[in-house]
């Protein structure tokens, strides 16, 4: 019987329906909560059951006992629950477009295609450095003064 009275973090977690970090911060403590209290033997932490229920009581949280071994959950996603069935909804049929609608549509069929710049012209930023090396082909650099020794 004592083993039955003796509880894992697992089944805290469980009970309480928590993550393992939030025993870990209730056992720590706060202003506004006291220490969860544990007993720890050999590294292991053990709760006792009256002790929980009793705190939990104090602090107003609901604690279900576990009835059983508790049962070992992965941490991740928690499982979908099946959704509710759709609501088959008729298909509207196509409308008419508007006449605004149509207009636009008609200026776009006549729109001229976009201009086809030629493979072999160069681009903005060449022609400027070509027009630059032109403007400064044949110049010699200006000597620098030399600072007197």
């Amino acid at each position: 019987m004592a083993q039955a009275q003796t509880l894992t973090t697992k089944q805290l977690q469980t009970g309480f329906g928590v993550g393992h970090m939030t025993i870990f911060n209730w056992r720590a403590g706060s202003a506004k909560r006291e220490k969860l209290p544990c007993t720890t033997t050999d590294g292991r932490v053990t709760f006792k059951l009256a002790d929980v229920k009793a705190w939990a009581k104090k602090h107003g949280l609901t604690f279900t006992a576990p009835t059983g071994e508790a049962e070992v959950t992965k941490p991740g996603p928690k499982p979908k629950v099946a959704a509710p069935a759709k609501k088959v909804v008729a298909e509207k049929a196509p409308r008419k477009p508007t006449a605004k609608e149509a207009g636009r549509a008609a200026l776009a069929a006549v729109k001229a295609p976009a201009k086809k710049v030629a493979a072999d012209k160069p681009g903005k930023m060449a022609r400027a450095i070509g027009a630059h090396a032109k403007a400064t082909e044949g110049k010699k650099a200006k000597p620098t003064a030399q600072p007197a020794a």
